[in-house]
């Protein structure tokens, strides 16, 4: 078991087509140190984080844009965006998101578009907080024709 399956950093562009990620034990996908841009199309990610705070998909900071995938039961956290740097940002239309011990998706600052989603059988839908510790965040997330149960 890895511990995570892909890592995107410092400048890296990544293009995931059609593929499938499971049992990672920490995270399934993860953008991490300024400048990244991942692309997901008709991806599944699986199984993945054995702990809370862990989970499928992982955007510190960077572009994802994640079209037609399914996030399935993640042992944490769905999507989770902590935006380290100010540059966060998601776009994820056509997605399923199921059975995540944690959030569906949560969003610790960062920005984003969500639409035409089926997010079931979470134990938490959606969280969008405005401050992560002490530090103020104040980015924006639009929800769009969402299905949340």
């Amino acid at each position: 078991t890895q511990h995570v399956t892909i890592e995107v950093r410092e400048g890296g562009i990544c293009l995931l087509d059609r593929c499938e990620i499971s049992k990672s034990s920490v995270q399934g996908v993860v953008l991490y140190r300024g400048g990244v841009s991942v692309t997901m199309l008709g991806c599944k990610v699986l199984d993945c984080g054995s702990f809370l705070k862990t989970g499928a998909v992982m955007v510190s900071c960077g572009k994802a844009v994640i079209k037609d995938c399914v996030l399935e039961n993640s042992r944490g956290d769905g999507l989770v965006v902590q935006d380290e740097d100010g540059t966060a940002h998601v776009d994820m239309s056509g997605c399923a998101i199921y059975k995540s011990a944690g959030n569906a998706c949560v969003m610790y600052g960062g920005s984003g578009v969500l639409t035409d989603n089926n997010v079931q059988e979470n134990c938490v839908g959606i969280g969008v907080h405005a401050s992560h510790g002490s530090k103020l965040l104040s980015r924006r997330v639009s929800f769009v024709r969402n299905t949340i149960s």
